[in-house]
């Protein structure tokens, strides 16, 4: 393996490796589990510890399942790193007679469904749990795997819990997400241990003894949804090398590495558009996570001049961020403001709908086209 790259704002030393064989990329020493995790709302490799951001995915993850099986219909499900209970909570609505068995290694944030009828809940890591051989048709696998020891070995421990003909879906970071000319938050997040291509995930499945049905980037590039199932027959199972990854590996963290020098520059543009803008109208933030920490830390943005933050997801587990009190959306409308400015990449659209069901009259910017005029070096202008 070939160091590749260091996060400035890590805090366990974590240095990203590529895998000159494979091009796997790896963040070592390995440290799969820190007792004292401190919470972090954070555009820096320190983000995390708030264990929401797999909610927004299940919507998702049940469109793309329900294209494969009938999911009233299945009688066993296994949720690998069941977090907050979304996807397990989803699955018993729509299939009341299944048998669920949710694996969750924070005791914290499992109250609200360890009690429901039909859901066993075991608090432990996977890696050191025994599943039961041939039980499970669904088995779910949302951004966890990037956490583990070895994803290769909890994905063969997956495939031996599975019925024949079952079907996996399973979620990661894209790694192709650092190639965009936009990225301003760090990507190498300190829990974060492996870091994945498509190549790669098609790759591990199929080593793994699934037969990849289905593969897809997501449009923002953010994440990378896969559906596996485990073949009636045991399927070959070949390993090899692949130095083409490596050299697309090494390519695309030179660019991101690139890109991050640039966007400081970039940052502070779009934070001096804005801090003009809060002197002539009334701003409200919608989103308070790793871009407007970023716009704040690094841009400048004059966070004492807005006229209010709104998080409808994070409000649910801090009550500030940089000194402002994060509201709800109903609160919009008493905010009365002029502009509300967009802080995501992958549900702008979603807000925009909304704030605009709210205030119809009310303007709507996105910060990441904001960034995109400044990487364009195109003045960063609002009308």
């Amino acid at each position: 393996m070939e160091r590749a790259y260091q996060a400035p704002t890590g805090t366990r030393g974590l240095s990203v490796y590529v895998c000159c064989v494979c091009g796997l990329v790896q963040s070592l020493p390995r440290i799969d589990h820190v007792a004292d995790r401190k919470v972090a709302v954070s555009g820096g490799a320190d983000w995390g510890n708030i264990r929401y951001g797999k909610g927004f995915r299940t919507t998702v993850a049940i469109s793309v399942l329900q294209e494969f099986v009938d999911l009233e219909t299945i009688h066993s499900c296994l949720d690998v790193g069941s977090n907050r209970g979304s996807f397990v909570k989803h699955i018993k609505a729509l299939a009341p007679q299944a048998s669920i068995l949710a694996i969750e290694s924070d005791p914290n944030i499992v109250g609200d469904y360890s009690s429901i009828e039909g859901i066993d809940v075991l608090v432990n890591r996977i890696e050191d749990v025994t599943l039961p051989d041939n039980t499970f048709e669904v088995v779910y696998c949302g951004h966890t795997l990037e956490h583990l020891r070895s994803p290769r070995e909890t994905l063969r421990q997956i495939e031996k819990a599975m019925i024949p003909g079952g079907l996996l879906f399973l979620e990661v970071p894209n790694l192709e997400f650092v190639g965009r000319e936009d990225v301003v938050e760090e990507w190498f997040i300190d829990k974060h241990l492996f870091h994945f291509l498509p190549e790669h995930l098609t790759h591990y499945l199929e080593v793994s003894g699934f037969q990849v049905e289905a593969i897809v980037p997501d449009s923002s590039l953010e994440n990378l949804t896969c559906v596996g199932r485990k073949p009636e027959e045991p399927a070959p199972r070949f390993g090899g090398e692949m130095p083409a990854l490596a050299t697309k590996s090494f390519d695309l963290i030179r660019c991101y590495q690139e890109t991050m020098a640039q966007g400081k520059s970039r940052l502070r543009k779009v934070g001096d558009t804005l801090n003009e803008l809060l002197h002539k109208q009334r701003v409200v933030v919608w989103g308070a996570g790793r871009l407007f920490d970023v716009l704040v830390q690094i841009g400048g943005l004059n966070t004492q001049a807005l006229q209010g933050v709104i998080d409808k997801h994070l409000v649910k587990f801090t009550s500030s961020v940089h000194g402002c009190h994060l509201k709800v959306p109903d609160d919009l409308l008493a905010l009365n403001p002029d502009v509300v400015l967009i802080m995501s990449r992958s549900y702008f659209s979603e807000i925009q709908e909304e704030v605009h069901t709210l205030i119809p009259s009310c303007e709507v910017i996105g910060v990441v086209q904001l960034l995109d005029a400044a990487n364009a070096e195109q003045p960063v202008t609002i009308s």
